[in-house]
């Protein structure tokens, strides 16, 4: 709140000073940049429809400062991140086609810079962010093939600049990111082995950079990140040691930051105390597949995400009444995980079993084989347990919204129903 007051106090001065003078180009400069800071601000803290009216103040400005003073009144890096801030607001708002519009003109404008100056790495930088930024659109259409085919342009770019400056933090940091992105078109498309290539390269990218700069948060967030990634992939593979080993790995890390004093937001505590639990998980739900009971003997804190992990494995085997019976279990022990970043790991855990089975019962009716009543409790339940566990946490909409798994619940009016109660207006 004091930086916005502060904001809005300078961006008060700057129109009142180019109301005096309107053809200060110096004064309409600096509102043009008291506009697109606010704008970030605004961004920043997650309010859109602000940030993009500050924006478009900006561009207007800026328009009024080209046609008055030539192409060099304002820089042509400048020009580029307004379209690019145009962008990202109206993509936060799910105006798409503007944003679109606003990506593709940005592209034009630094292609067309990159080409005349071929060595200047800002420039070739700027197109692979705008590649990006239209990937991420993709994303968003579920156009996961051109979301892909985005991202390994911008890739390709940054590649080149990574190896110039193999030193350069920042440039490394891009490089592990667009193997990120492609893991996530990949696994969004259900290319789940060419998605764990991906992720592997991200990872061969990030543990030097992380290592070299212990220091940085960002980057071994990131690291413990891919860990919990790529376990998750070999969950759904059904490979528990798999599993076993990435967590292992992510709980090193996580025990490292402990050690050095980093870990103190209480959300990263509640994260590195669910991956603990599914790491012993991991070791009791093999047991449990057959017998329960084992995982009902658990202390009680870890016998939800057991049971969890045992539904999922048992839908996968095509095991749905048991799978079915588990998820209410796990519904009934939900309370006793130990907090509500677990409890909405668990719930997501119910929705994946459903949907699995919601998945495969409907594939089955196609043949005339199932009862389509069954589909849709099923179907019905998923739904449940991901509003549920977005109420708890809202990061599992992008979750459920990329998974493949969810492809099948994604089609029901329900679905977009709970968007509409639960996306922010």
């Amino acid at each position: 709140a004091p930086a916005r007051e502060h904001y809005v106090k300078s961006l008060e001065i700057r129109l009142a000073l180019t109301a005096e003078a309107p053809n200060d180009a110096e004064l309409q400069r600096d509102l043009y940049a008291a506009h697109n800071r606010s704008g970030d601000l605004e961004h920043l803290v997650g309010d859109n429809r602000a940030a993009l009216r500050h924006y478009e103040s900006a561009r207007q400005i800026q328009s009024e400062l080209l046609q008055n003073g030539g192409p060099d009144a304002v820089p042509p890096h400048d020009q580029i991140l307004t379209l690019r801030r145009l962008g990202w607001s109206s993509q936060g708002l799910s105006r798409l086609e503007d944003a679109r519009g606003f990506y593709t003109e940005a592209l034009q404008l630094s292609e067309t810079l990159s080409v005349a100056d071929p060595a200047n790495s800002t420039r070739r930088r700027d197109v692979a962010l705008i590649q990006h930024s239209i990937g991420v659109l993709h994303i968003q259409l579920a156009r996961f093939s051109d979301a892909e085919d985005s991202f390994r342009k911008a890739l390709a770019i940054i590649e080149q600049l990574a190896a110039a400056e193999p030193n350069h933090a920042e440039m490394q940091y891009d490089l592990q990111l667009e193997h990120y992105w492609i893991g996530i078109a990949q696994r969004a498309a259900g290319n789940l082995n060419e998605a764990k290539e991906s992720f592997q390269k991200q990872l061969q990218a990030l543990e030097p950079l992380a290592r070299r700069n212990p220091s940085s948060l960002k980057f071994r967030n990131e690291l413990y990140g891919v860990y919990y990634v790529l376990a998750e992939l070999e969950l759904r593979n059904g490979s528990y040691q798999g599993t076993a080993g990435w967590l292992d790995k992510a709980i090193a890390e996580l025990e490292q930051v402990e050690i050095e004093g980093q870990l103190n937001d209480p959300l990263a505590q509640a994260g590195k105390r669910f991956v603990e639990h599914a790491r012993a998980a991991c070791d009791i739900a093999p047991l449990a597949l057959d017998n329960p009971d084992v995982a009902r003997s658990q202390p009680s804190e870890l016998v939800p995400l057991t049971l969890a992990f045992r539904a999922y494995e048992l839908a996968r085997r095509g095991r749905f009444a048991d799978a079915g019976t588990t998820v209410d279990e796990v519904r009934g022990r939900i309370g006793d995980a130990v907090n509500d970043f677990e409890r909405s790991q668990c719930l997501v855990s119910m929705a994946r079993t459903l949907a699995v089975c919601a998945r495969v019962t409907a594939s089955a009716s196609t043949a005339g084989s199932s009862d389509p009543p069954l589909r849709e409790q099923y179907t019905q339940k998923c739904i449940a347990a991901m509003r549920e566990a977005a109420q708890l946490n809202p990061s599992h909409l992008g979750y459920f919204y990329l998974e493949p798994e969810f492809a099948i619940v994604r089609t029901v009016p329900a679905y977009e129903a709970m968007l509409k109660e639960l996306l922010p207006k």
